[in-house]
């Protein structure tokens, strides 16, 4: 595969797996009057739990940058250390110098200027998803005593599950293999989602992953996606070693 921008679409890649919650959850929605806690947890329009598409997305990119900013700035750009992607492109004229200055993670995600490749649906609860209200207190770190009274704030809990989607659109080899290892990886704690997650909160694994792909025709078409083998291991890091060793900024 061959990294294309969203002119001309030649071929999408579904992602589909469960999100089982190995410790509790904290996703963070907006405080209402009814709520049961001060930090209540999103929900859908039936009331029930549901993970946003964007933390996932952000939790997923987050994680992608720290493994691979380590690489240069034509992999993963470093807004602190270095100019960011989108401002390399800042006044640029062609589609062509975009491409040129946007690094790996960049192209995979997206920036200001250019749209990401990947795209990540709402997860919705996926079976029984139950909640509870735990409390806390908020801690002077000068006095290191209780300061502002005690809150409360709402969870998930463990052994709750949520369907992930995802898209892939145009995809180079190490895009699908990079999605695919970051899913791997939330067992291992190196992906975490939702708030508080200093606190040992976000721990989730993924479970039965698939892939799928379609190209432009059968879309036209209405044909469904066509079943692909998910990536193995030693499949997945071979070709992210190749890509790396690679050191073009968005092309294979």
């Amino acid at each position: 595969m061959s990294a294309t921008t969203h002119e001309t679409l030649l071929v999408r890649y579904r992602i589909r797996a469960r999100l089982r919650a190995i410790g509790a959850c904290r996703i963070v929605g907006a405080t209402t009057p009814d709520a049961p806690a001060d930090g209540a947890v999103v929900r859908d329009a039936a009331g029930r739990p549901v993970l946003p598409g964007t933390s996932l997305k952000g939790a997923l990119r987050a994680t992608a940058e720290a493994w691979l900013r380590v690489f240069g700035p034509a992999i993963a750009c470093d807004p602190i250390e270095g100019p960011t992607c989108s401002a390399a492109t800042r006044g640029s004229a062609t589609r062509d110098a975009i491409d040129r200055a946007t690094c790996r993670v960049c192209a995979l995600f997206g920036s200001t200027h250019l749209a990401g490749r990947l795209t990540v649906l709402d997860a919705p609860a996926d079976g029984d998803v139950r909640t509870e209200t735990r409390g806390s207190v908020a801690v002077d770190r000068d006095y290191e005593t209780a300061r502002g009274g005690a809150f409360s704030f709402e969870v998930v809990r463990a052994g709750s599950t949520f369907a992930f989607e995802a898209i892939l659109e145009n995809p180079t080899d190490a895009d699908v293999a990079l999605v695919a290892e970051l899913l791997e990886r939330l067992a291992d704690g190196d992906v975490v989602l939702g708030a508080a997650t200093s606190r040992g909160l976000g721990r989730f694994v993924c479970e039965q992953p698939t892939l799928a792909r379609i190209d432009a025709t059968g879309l036209l078409d209405g044909r469904d996606y066509t079943a692909i083998d998910w990536p193995d291991q030693d499949n997945r890091r071979a070709v992210l070693d190749a890509a790396l060793r690679g050191a073009g900024p968005s092309e294979e």
